[in-house]
């Protein structure tokens, strides 16, 4: 555990569905990771005594749009920079609205530079089981992982883009 590391891992939770985020936001915060959440999943999270970073705050944003400032240009440097810095994100767990309600811009982004910075994507439950059963075992996933969940991440994005380029 991390217990005296001056800058622990973050992880962004952005979630459509909030099925067991709480468990995976806990077993995090027991290996010494902090939680940012965007605004429903951070009262999600809140409800279920969770300590969470508020997304606005993480990125001292101020404005309210009505939406999560999951776009906004800090977002790419905090996913992408090699540099070990205060503001970095190591894992977004994003799990993003249908179609049916809506083009999510905002999560595939994410998980498209989460993906590009090599840090940890993940969109499903069960994927999330996983990395929280390797950080639990390991202290951190295996490379062999984090490349198939960066390919997976890859897919999904352009998956997305292609269905609305062809409907």
């Amino acid at each position: 555990m991390n217990t005296i590391d001056m800058n622990p891992k973050k992880a962004l939770f952005s979630l459509f569905d909030t099925t067991w985020a709480d468990s995976f936001a806990r077993v995090l915060i027991d290996h010494g990771w902090k939680i940012i959440a965007t605004n429903t999943t951070g009262i999600f999270l809140q409800e279920h005594h969770i300590p969470i970073i508020k997304l606005t705050d993480f990125l001292t944003f101020n404005e309210n749009y009505g939406f999560s400032p999951t776009l906004h240009p800090a977002m790419e440097f905090n996913l992408t920079s090699d540099n070990p810095n205060k503001d970095r994100i190591d894992l977004v767990y994003v799990i993003n609205y249908p179609l049916t309600k809506g083009n999510d811009v905002g999560g595939h982004t994410i998980l498209a530079l989460a993906a590009k910075g090599k840090r940890i994507p993940v969109f499903t439950i069960e994927d999330m089981e996983k990395v929280v059963g390797q950080i639990s075992k390991n202290g951190d996933i295996t490379p062999e992982f984090r490349r198939k969940l960066i390919k997976k991440a890859y897919a999904k994005v352009s998956g997305h883009f292609s269905t609305l380029a062809t409907s």
